[in-house]
């Protein structure tokens, strides 16, 4: 009985000390693998010599430890008291005793501490079975290539949808620019016909309606919208919806309305020549439709 009892005391002698010797964790809890950093006070160099603080072990006086890797080991004075901070990473569970170390043949032993478990934290005693890849391997770049390609046809494919836009609405206005054309020649071929039936008055008179019939449609898509527009207003028109056309048609355009007004209502006799004014105004009419058009819609002569 009496030998029990001292094999206790030392075990109770420790485990008060232990107590009593405070240790500070940073972080509070530490598992294996950490960086991790312990504090604690000592009273080692009380007996010592006057030493001067801070103190950092080199590398090489760093003590070694199969149970942790011990980074760095500094030693401060902080008033009264004496801290040691020891940088370091476990490799063990459950108590941790650190090896001690000299600093001017004073040695220090550091007190245990605990290192927390995963598996006990956890109630898991074997590790979790591998999960499935989110992606098989080998599809990363294949993804990758079927995007780049998805992206370079959705490209064509806007590219072609756009030009044949474009196309259907060049053929179209050309189709509108053609028709206009050939119903103000066929007009125009009815009003030669009549040449030796009309007299010159009433037949620039129906000349002069054709004329504004087509510019209606060509500046404003309504045939009926320049009939009472005098010759001027109807030159301003075509060069503020046609800004770009030559000033030569305009002032020609001009120029036939007037002559056209003053054959009609001068009362004066004048020379018949209406075969010639077909003929010049057949030309200017191309003329107009070519320079207001896209060039791959200009109308030949012939038309």
């Amino acid at each position: 009985m009496g030998k029990k009892k001292l094999i206790l005391l030392p075990v109770l002698f420790f485990s008060i000390l232990f107590m009593l010797w405070p240790v500070t964790l940073i972080p509070q809890e530490v598992f294996i693998g950490d960086i991790a950093e312990c504090r604690f006070a000592t009273d080692s160099f009380d007996s010592a010599a006057e030493q001067i603080f801070p103190v950092m072990l080199p590398p090489e006086s760093l003590p070694s430890s199969p149970d942790a890797t011990i980074h760095s080991i500094t030693i401060q004075k902080n008033g009264p008291d004496i801290t040691v901070s020891i940088n370091f990473t476990p490799w063990k569970t459950g108590v941790l005793q650190l090896p001690p170390f000299f600093v001017n043949n004073v040695r220090i032993l550091p007190p245990a501490f605990q290192i927390a478990s995963l598996m006990e934290k956890t109630g898991m005693a074997v590790l979790a079975p591998p999960r499935r890849p989110l992606l098989v391997p080998g599809t990363t770049y294949l993804i990758y290539g079927t995007i780049a390609a998805s992206c370079v046809i959705i490209m064509v494919l806007i590219i072609v949808f756009r030009k044949l836009i474009i196309a259907r609405t060049i053929t179209a206005s050309a189709r509108i620019n053609r028709v206009r054309f050939k119903k103000t020649m066929k007009a125009m071929r009815k009003l030669e016909k009549k040449i030796r039936k009309q007299p010159q008055a009433e037949w620039y008179a129906q000349l002069s309606r054709v004329m504004r019939n087509y510019f209606g449609l060509l500046c404003r898509n309504d045939p009926l919208s320049l009939l009472s527009s005098t010759g001027p207003e109807i030159a301003a028109e075509i060069k503020f919806v046609f800004f770009h056309i030559p000033d030569a048609i305009s002032d020609s355009l001009l120029k036939m309305f007037e002559e056209m007004d003053m054959i009609r209502f001068s009362g004066r006799p004048f020379p018949d020549m209406r075969k010639d004014r077909i003929h010049d105004i057949r030309q200017l009419l191309l003329q107009t439709e070519n320079a207001v058009n896209e060039p791959d819609q200009e109308i030949q002569p012939h038309a």
